[in-house]
């Protein structure tokens, strides 16, 4: 539910914010948003402290390692471990520096249509989070089944957005893609939280995440290089490849992502 009130406001400020480059210049806007970043640290100042108590047995380097260990160790979560590796690989061609070009080179359209891809996009996620939470228990019994369904139609969808020429098409397309990833990531989610003891999961969902974070900026600088060489359309082939990459991991490893055990 969190999650969908915050795609929500995402979705709403996209599209805010594609149509402020019709009233404001570039440099206006940066400022506003330097100034509403300033307010929400001020916000956060606010936040009531969380009890937490840390593990006193373990050094530092022993709670850094323990994540990895676990994920070397648990073949689940390998799998899982490359998966996201490849997917944050394939996400990197929706960051503003390509999608920017993107829109101007393939759709020849303006900056506001940036903003209305994006929001398409988090639509896309909102829908996807509905459509978990109204069909859960469905769910819940092949979560594996629609990990591999939401990495496919993402692939399928990446293509033909990078093929697309059409507007209104990019626009459905980025939805889609955003269903498809919501319809992946949270059975995964699921997945790797009943398969892992609670006192693990913040050093398993750490290690993920450092994973997801040197791939994002290695990932980001090559898709750059290569729209720069290949085309801007060629980094979206190449994502939607990745992303097939996934489904046949997940395909592959169905059994395995069926009923992991409990680390």
């Amino acid at each position: 539910m969190n999650d969908a009130i915050t795609q929500s406001i995402q979705t709403v400020m996209w599209f805010i914010g594609g149509s402020l480059l019709f009233w404001l210049a570039a440099n206006d806007i940066l400022w506003l948003a330097a100034g509403l970043f300033l307010i929400s640290s001020l916000l956060l100042c606010c936040l009531s402290p969380v009890a937490y108590k840390p593990d006193s047995v373990r050094t530092n380097w022993q709670q850094i390692s323990h994540g990895w260990k676990l994920v070397a160790k648990s073949p689940f979560l390998k799998r899982i471990a490359w998966m996201d590796f490849l997917e944050t690989a394939a996400g990197t061609v929706w960051i503003a520096a390509i999608l920017l070009i993107f829109v101007q080179e393939a759709l020849f359209k303006g900056e506001a249509w940036w903003g209305f891809i994006n929001g398409s996009f988090f639509l896309g996620l909102i829908a996807g989070s509905l459509l978990c939470l109204s069909f859960s228990r469905v769910f819940e019994e092949k979560l594996s089944w629609f990990i591999f369904v939401g990495a496919f139609i993402s692939s399928i969808a990446t293509f033909l957005f990078g093929l697309s020429g059409f507007p209104v098409l990019a626009l459905l397309l980025s939805f889609l893609v955003g269903v498809a990833g919501q319809i992946k990531n949270i059975p995964q989610q699921t997945l790797i939280q009943s398969s892992t003891a609670e006192s693990d999961l913040p050093t398993v969902f750490t290690t993920l995440g450092a994973i997801a974070t040197g791939t994002f900026g290695i990932a980001s600088l090559l898709m750059g290089i290569i729209a720069d060489v290949f085309g801007i359309r060629s980094v979206f082939m190449l994502s939607g490849f990745l992303l097939l990459v996934v489904g046949l991991i997940v395909y592959k490893g169905r059994v395995l992502l069926w009923r992991p055990q409990q680390l």
